[in-house]
């Protein structure tokens, strides 16, 4: 069944959004709308735990059912902004997805490619014959641009929603 919207703002208020605002290094204002991510949580001896900040975030959400595949070679990275920026990026999507899409499955997946680390995530939502990037996506895509990475959007009714990113 699908999750009612009064039940999705509830949980996206409530726990989910509780989880959200205490995960930020400064906790502000983003498009309209409060962030927070407090990464020093995540700090590990060799990096900041990618896994751990997407399983916590996944945890947290009661559709879609999150599905992550993080790369044992790119778990830990020691860069605090490629972590805010991947880790803001798959939180982007599951929100979106819940929000928007009115998919049952949302896959994450995190490796290393040649051109460096690879994020790619779809869904099995409704898809749409038209890509308006709305302040959320489009800031994704200045944080993967600012950090010489690319970030692409795909998208065809149903067939979901699909986004590659690459940071070097």
């Amino acid at each position: 069944g699908t999750i009612e919207r009064a039940e999705l703002d509830a949980v996206l208020a409530g726990g989910f959004g509780r989880f959200l605002q205490r995960v930020t290094t400064e906790p502000h204002l983003e498009g309209g709308r409060f962030v927070g991510f407090r990464l020093t949580e995540l700090r590990t001896e060799h990096g900041y735990d990618l896994e751990q900040a997407l399983a916590r975030l996944a945890a947290e959400m009661p559709r879609p059912r999150i599905h992550l595949d993080v790369a044992a070679d790119v778990r830990v990275v020691p860069d605090a902004a490629l972590a805010e920026t991947l880790i803001r990026c798959a939180q982007e999507l599951m929100t979106n997805a819940a929000r928007h899409s009115g998919a049952e499955h949302l896959w994450i997946t995190l490796r290393r490619g040649p051109s460096g680390i690879e994020l790619s995530a779809r869904d099995d939502g409704r898809g749409s014959a038209r890509v308006d990037l709305g302040l959320g996506l489009r800031g994704l895509e200045q944080r993967f641009r600012a950090l010489g990475g690319k970030f692409e959007v795909a998208s065809r009714p149903g067939q979901g929603f699909a986004i590659t990113a690459w940071l070097p």
